[in-house]
């Protein structure tokens, strides 16, 4: 057997803006400055990926320069919509700021988050907000966040906890817009739901024709509990979201759906992991997309099946439509 070393320059995460003191010194309770304070130092420690590793092939990542922008948290304006059945249902959504205590749900999903950006988000998300389903609600109206940037050079990290408990079921819509600014927004979503729970999440894509986008989206499904999310990319120079979802319990089910379309010179990227790890679990995975102009669209996906996810379902389908011979 031969072996071959590579060798590949090492792109260092540039300390002129991101940096741990930047995000300790953002407002907030101590736990928070806390954790802001641990995520950017794992982020400063780490290396910006490239295309060479798999899981950023055929993007662009090699083109994004950080150190075109700065951490500006005013530049995100975040509205929530709350419908009044969920208030009288109990349900509780809570800007992580004003908690004197940190929330059991924030983290408990993403960990450390899959990859360097995720971290970075922890690290510099102005407003995590946290929104609580109680056991055994029913609530049939959706709870609509409208997140909108502004500004140019401007880096924001919309942050959102979705935690359903018990026998509960609920409906969020997120909408992410942007002024056309030369923006980066990273994202990072966690969705828990709990044994026999019921989350349907959507999230739509926006952002103007310069802005840029590196998100990750992570998820846990209990046992006999289904979560459905939809992705809509519409917006973007290029535009990425990993989903990580992980089938934890007997009987869970996670149906993942995405629509894009593409025009220009777009790239919309999309990245899915699916962990079955227990018996009697179903993904479903389904994305459709157009890409026109010199638009591109790249999609890879994992689906992990544990040796103990005996009678697991899944199914992975990706399907596009080329609208010009460049595309």
């Amino acid at each position: 057997m031969s072996s071959r070393s590579t060798t590949r320059e090492q792109r260092f995460v540039p300390l002129s803006a991101f940096t741990v003191d930047a995000a300790t010194d953002l407002a907030g309770p101590p736990w928070l400055r806390a954790r802001r304070k641990a995520a950017a130092a794992r982020f400063a420690d780490a290396d910006l990926p490239d295309a060479t590793e798999e899981v950023w092939r055929y993007s662009r990542i090699g083109d994004l320069d950080l150190d075109r922008f700065t951490p500006a948290g005013d530049a995100l304006d975040a509205i929530v919509e709350v419908p009044e059945s969920w208030t009288a249902a109990g349900a509780t959504v809570a800007r992580a700021t004003e908690l004197d205590e940190a929330p059991e749900a924030l983290g408990a999903v993403a960990g450390d988050g899959p990859d360097v950006f995720a971290a970075l988000a922890d690290a510099f998300a102005t407003q995590p907000l946290v929104v609580t389903v109680p056991r055994g609600a029913q609530l049939a109206e959706p709870l609509v966040i409208r997140n909108r940037v502004s500004g140019a050079g401007g880096a924001v990290f919309p942050r959102l906890v979705v935690d359903v408990a018990e026998g509960a079921s609920a409906t969020v819509l997120e909408r992410t817009t942007s002024d056309g600014g030369d923006a980066l927004s990273v994202p990072l979503t966690e969705l828990r739901v709990a044994r026999g729970g019921r989350l349907g999440f959507v999230a739509v894509q926006e952002l103007g024709a310069t802005a840029w986008q590196v998100g990750s989206l992570v998820a846990d499904v209990a046992q006999e509990g289904n979560l459905e999310v939809a992705l809509v990319g519409l917006g973007g120079d290029y535009a990425r979201v990993r989903t990580d979802c992980t089938l934890s319990g007997r009987g869970a089910n996670g149906d993942l759906y995405a629509a894009y379309f593409g025009d220009g010179t777009q790239t919309l990227d999309f990245r899915t992991f699916q962990h079955h790890d227990a018996p009697d679990t179903t993904s479903n995975l389904l994305f459709k997309g157009a890409v026109g102009g010199r638009s591109r669209s790249v999609y890879t996906g994992l689906i992990r099946v544990d040796k103990a996810a005996r009678g697991t379902n899944a199914f992975q389908t990706n399907r596009n439509i080329k609208l010009s011979d460049e595309a």
